[in-house]
This record gives structure tokens, C-alpha cells and sequence, in this order.
């Protein structure tokens, strides 16, 4: 069961770490987001899953990620920021799609 767990977590970090990384982590740490900073977006994996299945649309909960990216980090707000924010979240989303929402719970 764990070993489920851990791997559903992965691929939401795989995704998040290959379309949005804007801290650009992976970049620094080779491209491997099982490193020490593995973890470092779990939260907002969290609350874009959270808003996914609450039912949001994609638009809103990209604009969501956007806005974490330009006022939480304080990154420029470019058309790039927002095209990878509704890309990662569309990756998201299709990969909910392939698991049970109880696994969600419980990876998260």
C-alpha cells in the first residue's frame, strides 16, 4: 500500500517538476526531483489536486498556480508563466483521471 502511495506522489511530482518548476529546482539538482527537494512542492500539488477534484475548472486552478508563481514567488508574470501553470495543470488532471480518488487521500 505504501509503496502505491509513494508511487502516485512521484508522478505528481515528476509533473509538476517537468512543466512548472519555476524555482527551477530540477535544473539545479540535475534534473532528479527525488533529491533532498523532492518534497519542496508537495503543497501546492495538494491544493491544485484539492481544487481538481472539488471540481474547479482547469483555467481557474491554472490561474491559481500563475498567481502562487508570481505573487508567492514574486516571479515576472510573462504569457510562459501562465502557459505553464494551465500545461502542468492539465498533466495533473490527467493523471488524476487514471487513479482512484481514494489514492489522492492518501498520497497526500
Amino acid at each position: 500500500m505504501m509503496s502505491r502511495i509513494k508511487m502516485r506522489l512521484k508522478s505528481l511530482r515528476r509533473i509538476i517538476f517537468t512543466f512548472w518548476d519555476p524555482l527551477r529546482l530540477a535544473t539545479y539538482f540535475n534534473r532528479n526531483p527525488e533529491t533532498s527537494v523532492s518534497g519542496e512542492y508537495d503543497y501546492y500539488i495538494f491544493l491544485v489536486v484539492t481544487r481538481l477534484m472539488d471540481g474547479q475548472c482547469v483555467e481557474d486552478v491554472a490561474e491559481f498556480l500563475f498567481l502562487m508563481e508570481t505573487e508567492r514567488f514574486g516571479l515576472p508574470a510573462t504569457p510562459q508563466a501562465r502557459e505553464r501553470a494551465l500545461k502542468t495543470v492539465r498533466e495533473l488532471q490527467r493523471e488524476i483521471a487514471l487513479m482512484p480518488q481514494q489514492a489522492f487521500v492518501s498520497a497526500l
